[in-house]
């Protein structure tokens, strides 16, 4: 079982604009500072980098527009400019350096939420999963550019990673949070956008892959195979016996995450390098109590021994501890050099592995 990391963004306010959003003389891009951070990537074992390219689509122009009588129109999207692909194929080329390898992830949920207004204008875009000429557009003009840069480095590519969570933004019953969803988009729509453009992916000789909030989507969308090549869910539940608190929902999901039943080089891409925010990390030995919430925490060294027999090819963990995030429930907030200790017990056998537990 190979082990990755989950980068969706360098620094929280870049999010969506890593790639042609800032010159890279702003000490805020991600040049500045990536090789050392892939360097310790590599050198604790990780192998896999999933990083989101246009998130909630704010660089993809022309914006969407307010008009006067309070709707919110998108034009079909232009093309990319050149600096967009410069800094996405000095990713490759960064990873390749590394002995990384890739999950470029397209766009994110929010591309189809409500808009944003701002300088760079987030979401507002559902139309161009759902408008057959749109849809066309944005393959042409903004995919397959895209693709075109990664089938150079086709052993850097791990999967090429079309939509993160589309479930977040459909109209469907999963994930249920009424706090989060927000179904712009139709099913039928959505998996013909799925389709389309992993069938573009595949057409490059890259592994196509779709990030799905929920286990059973692939199943239940009929989407557990071709075009997709390396099936994608995301678990942030239990694993086996463990819970896992999924803050971020608006429950915790009482199911444990199933084993694979996707084939050979289905992944987990994500799952959470910490259990919540609030718990500490404590020296081998030390006691964890028996009964009560925190009982059932677990570390990640001891996460990753139970996601082991489970059959994924890879695991993918949420996610580095970012600059300037405001530290969500399932973020390392600060322990990254706890996480980095479980990661390296795990994955090169090195001791001191710590056991998780609620603070008092």
């Amino acid at each position: 079982m190979q082990v990755g990391i989950n980068q969706p963004w360098w620094l929280y306010h870049t999010f969506g604009i890593d790639f042609g959003g800032l010159p890279r003389s702003d000490q805020r891009h991600w040049t500045h500072g990536v090789d050392a951070v892939f360097d310790s990537y590599a050198s604790i074992g990780l192998r896999i980098v999933r990083w989101f390219i246009f998130g909630s689509g704010a660089m993809l122009l022309p914006s969407p527009r307010r008009e006067a009588a309070g709707t919110v129109t998108a034009a079909p999207p232009i093309g990319l400019g050149r600096q967009v692909l410069d800094d996405f194929e000095l990713l490759h080329r960064k990873a390749r350096s590394h002995g990384l390898r890739l999950v470029p992830t397209f766009l994110d949920f929010h591309f189809a939420f409500a808009p944003e207004f701002g300088d760079r204008v987030k979401g507002g875009r559902s139309s161009w999963i759902s408008d057959t000429a749109k849809r066309h557009a944005l393959f042409e003009n903004v995919l397959e550019p895209l693709l075109g840069v990664s089938a150079s480095y086709p052993d850097t590519i791990y999967a090429w990673d079309l939509f993160n969570e589309p479930e977040w933004c459909t109209d469907v019953l999963v994930p249920p949070s009424r706090t989060v969803r927000q179904a712009n988009v139709r099913l039928s729509d959505m998996k013909a956008f799925l389709r389309e453009g992993c069938a573009r992916i595949t057409q490059h000789r890259l592994p196509a892959t779709v990030g799905f909030n929920d286990p059973m989507t692939p199943s239940q969308w009929a989407l557990a195979g071709p075009p997709i090549t390396r099936t994608q869910v995301h678990h942030y539940g239990r694993i086996t016996g463990s819970l896992i608190t999924a803050a971020a929902s608006e429950a915790v999901d009482g199911e444990p995450a199933p084993a694979n039943s996707y084939g050979p080089s289905a992944f987990l891409g994500e799952f959470p390098f910490n259990v919540t925010g609030n718990y500490r990390w404590l020296r081998p030995g030390d006691r964890r109590p028996s009964s009560g919430p925190n009982s059932y925490e677990e570390s990640l060294y001891e996460r990753l021994q139970n996601l082991q027999p489970l059959g994924y090819d890879a695991v993918l963990g949420w996610s580095y501890p970012l600059q300037d995030h405001p530290p969500g429930p399932t973020d390392p907030e600060g322990s990254w050099p706890e996480v980095r200790a479980d990661l390296e017990a795990f994955l090169v056998g090195s001791r001191g592995a710590r056991t998780a537990i609620g603070r008092a």
